[in-house]
């Protein structure tokens, strides 16, 4: 593991409602959804490493480099908005199925953000639930939040 491998962030979201990789990343950059910020990225970071992974239940977007952040960028860099996410939602997921967004980054060696959201719709509405954290250290984390080393589990074993 290199030195700066705690810069590594990683998101997964899912399932989608759609038929393969392909079809989710058009609508993803039909909506303006981004899985990392170019200007993040240092001269020898690598592109992000993105997979999907298909079941019965739908396609589950998985991305992972030290341009990934815990949630969905703009074209701006920043945090999608709200309006942007769930007009792709009303579109990539059937009603009544939940999406999940799961993702973790870190800004420096000791401030560790962990995002994770629940959403789904009824054709018309999107419901959401939100739980982010932000903390100086992983162990604060594991210490406030017991779920914590439960979705470093998922987001490291399905991430590589």
């Amino acid at each position: 593991m290199s030195d700066d491998a705690w810069m590594i962030g990683r998101l997964r979201a899912g399932p989608f409602a759609v038929a393969d990789k392909m079809d989710l990343l058009g609508l993803m950059a039909r909506h303006g959804l981004h899985l990392s910020d170019p200007s993040l990225l240092m001269e020898d970071d690598a592109e992000p490493v993105v997979e999907v992974l298909t079941s019965p239940r739908g396609c589950t977007l998985v991305a992972r480099g030290m341009s990934v952040r815990a949630y969905f960028l703009a074209d701006d860099g920043l945090e999608v908005e709200r309006e942007k996410l769930e007009d792709f939602l009303l579109e990539a997921a059937a009603p009544n199925m939940t999406v999940s967004i799961i993702g973790r980054h870190q800004a420096t060696p000791d401030a560790v953000f962990l995002n994770s959201t629940q959403l789904t719709h009824d054709g018309d509405i999107v419901t959401w639930q939100e739980n982010q954290m932000t903390s100086r250290t992983d162990e604060d984390i594991i210490i406030k939040v017991p779920t914590v080393s439960a979705l470093d589990h998922l987001l490291s074993t399905s991430m590589g």
